[in-house]
């Protein structure tokens, strides 16, 4: 992880418990946990919206972030970190190997120890998105202003190539189990590394449009999300499982993590998959 963020850790976590530390899951219980909501940003005077896009650190806290300015969330509460940045943070993510990846502009960029962008490449397109693989990097279009949009891998040493194109914005991108999900428009797709093959795994209604892709550890429960509700894919059937949230997911320790910057919500619901099989 990078030192600068490493140094906020540490600081911190003397008064912060980490979502690790929470109550024990009970695995048939289904509940949620409100991680953030407009009270507490008010508290903390973020008067800036929040982007889509949040990650986990090392040490299980969230990390957030403004297009200018970074936060911390734990159970104690949001604080800023570092330095506030001149132009547009446009997402961000964590390295397999734990450094945070930032598209910044058209440039993809990190942070030093002293809390300055360093840029490492210049990027193919502005308001790009990216993710982390098993062992690279992803980094796709999302704009709509394109006529096709395009899914890059990035690996080590900074060289990318295109993988594949999609006629509308790619939302949202996972690896998992030797295969690439994505989703465009309101359809979800694999990509099979092995045979190349491209497989429609989901169809939501014409109206609708994907926003965020989650997985449990054993890939037998996909979670797709729209901004006003989620989805859940299970042995190839689909089925909404709330129209009170949607947003962003992240998969955590048997836990669903269901962020929504405009509703100024993280809610953290546990206990999903046993409700689901069950």
């Amino acid at each position: 992880m990078n030192r600068f963020i490493q140094s906020f850790l540490f600081l911190w976590l003397s008064s912060w418990s980490a979502l690790s530390y929470s109550a024990p899951v009970v695995q048939d219980s289904l509940r949620f946990e409100v991680l953030l909501n407009s009270d507490m940003l008010r508290t903390q005077n973020i008067q800036e919206p929040l982007i889509h896009s949040f990650d986990l650190t090392a040490r299980h806290l969230i990390l957030l972030s403004t297009k200018q300015s970074f936060y911390l969330l734990g159970w104690g509460g949001i604080e800023p970190i570092g330095k506030e940045m001149e132009g547009e943070i446009s997402s961000f993510t964590y390295t397999p190997d734990g450094f945070l990846m930032i598209v910044h502009n058209t440039d993809l960029c990190t942070i030093d120890s002293l809390g300055n962008l360093v840029n490492l490449l210049e990027l193919p397109g502005q308001d790009m998105g990216i993710t982390a693989g098993d062992s690279v990097m992803y980094l796709f279009d999302r704009s709509s202003s394109k006529s096709k949009s395009l899914l890059y891998v990035l690996a080590k040493g900074g060289k990318y190539c295109q993988l594949l194109s999609s006629p509308g914005p790619i939302t949202a991108v996972m690896e998992k189990q030797k295969q690439l999900l994505f989703s465009t428009k309101n359809m979800l797709f694999a990509f099979n590394f092995t045979t190349k093959e491209l497989t429609t795994l989901a169809v939501l209604e014409q109206d609708k449009t994907t926003r965020s892709i989650a997985m449990n550890p054993s890939g037998t429960i996909i979670y797709l999300s729209t901004d006003n509700a989620i989805y859940v894919l299970q042995n190839a059937q689909l089925s909404m499982i709330s129209d009170q949230y949607g947003g962003d997911l992240r998969y955590f320790n048997n836990s669903l993590l269901v962020f929504n910057p405009e509703k100024q919500y993280l809610v953290r619901i546990i206990g999903l998959d046993a409700s689901i099989t069950h």
